[in-house]
């Protein structure tokens, strides 16, 4: 267990709280959805079209899992196109009060999500991103024009992937955002393949400890390009990797993970597990778990 030395942020997020003290605060639980690989679910991602009964079946269980687990439930929203942020967003809002990640790898979709949330008023319950030292100044300003609050921030460095090389990373990217009007940041520590699970959660610690900034990865990235895995994709050996992979960070003091939504009955409890123990051990260590901990709901 750990306490760290850095003093530790916490922001609120579509009412969740998120960050703080080792212990303290259960990490929130984003479940990822319409990305690639959910045909299931989405037959049509340039125009957003989903099953939405579905959908709001998967986002209901989630929600049943968090009130059960004491983990805070939030979405990663994968968006591909840009013509599918109207339809994903309105859903989402009528559907869920859960906080939103809504992140894509292009800065065209990057800066429609930052307005069209501004535009319709979902701003608090919003998270976007991801910023890199590649994101563009012009991306930079539509999130300062539409007063975006909280931004994700990819801490990846190609030149030294090291957990000491992601600390570097945070100070670079400071430089670039440092005098835009953001309240908050979620710090990514970038997870690359299976393997690569270890260096994320050891650079979980070393942020949290020397930045205190909220602090996660996705996990699922890895396992989602695992191979020889992928052909197993719904056994119980898939579903005990993809559990494990999500655990770990939590066990190094990650504020949030993100899964893939379809794994929530086997991963989200495996999540909320791991979270009581981690605060039941850094007790001894003087932190005092929230009311609505994990801790107090699962050991029953």
């Amino acid at each position: 267990m750990f306490k760290f030395k850095a003093e530790q942020k916490v922001y609120t997020i579509g009412g969740v709280k998120i960050g703080g003290q080792a212990g303290v605060n259960p990490p929130v639980i984003y479940g990822s959805i319409f990305g690639e690989g959910q045909e299931k679910l989405v037959a049509d991602h340039k125009k957003g079209v989903f099953d939405r009964k579905k959908a709001e079946r998967i986002i209901k269980r989630q929600e049943e899992l968090s009130d059960r687990t004491g983990c805070p439930d939030a979405l990663d929203v994968v968006v591909i196109y840009a013509g599918a942020v109207p339809s994903y967003l309105d859903f989402l809002e009528k559907v869920t009060d859960a906080p939103l990640n809504v992140g894509s790898m292009t800065s065209e979709i990057r800066m429609a999500v930052a307005r069209y949330v501004s535009e319709v008023g979902l701003i608090n319950r919003v998270t976007c991103g991801p910023i890199s030292l590649e994101t563009k100044k012009e991306e930079l300003e539509v999130f300062k024009e539409e007063r975006i609050p909280f931004v994700e921030l990819s801490l990846f460095n190609k030149a030294d992937p090291t957990s000491h090389g992601r600390v570097k990373m945070w100070r670079k990217l400071w430089e670039r955002i440092k005098d835009l009007p953001f309240k908050g940041y979620l710090l990514d520590t970038a997870v690359l393949d299976m393997p690569s699970i270890a260096q994320s959660s050891l650079s979980v610690l070393e942020v949290k400890d020397k930045l205190g900034y909220p602090v996660g990865c996705a996990p699922d990235n890895g396992i989602a390009i695992w191979k020889s895995m992928t052909e197993k994709k719904g056994t119980n050996e898939y579903m005990n990797a993809a559990s494990l992979a999500a655990v770990i960070p939590i066990l190094y003091g990650a504020d949030w993970i993100v899964y893939n939504i379809d794994h929530l009955e086997w991963v989200f409890p495996a999540c909320a597990l791991a979270s009581g123990i981690f605060a039941y051990g850094a007790r001894e260590l003087g932190a005092k778990p929230s009311p609505e901990h994990a801790l107090y709901r699962i050991f029953k």
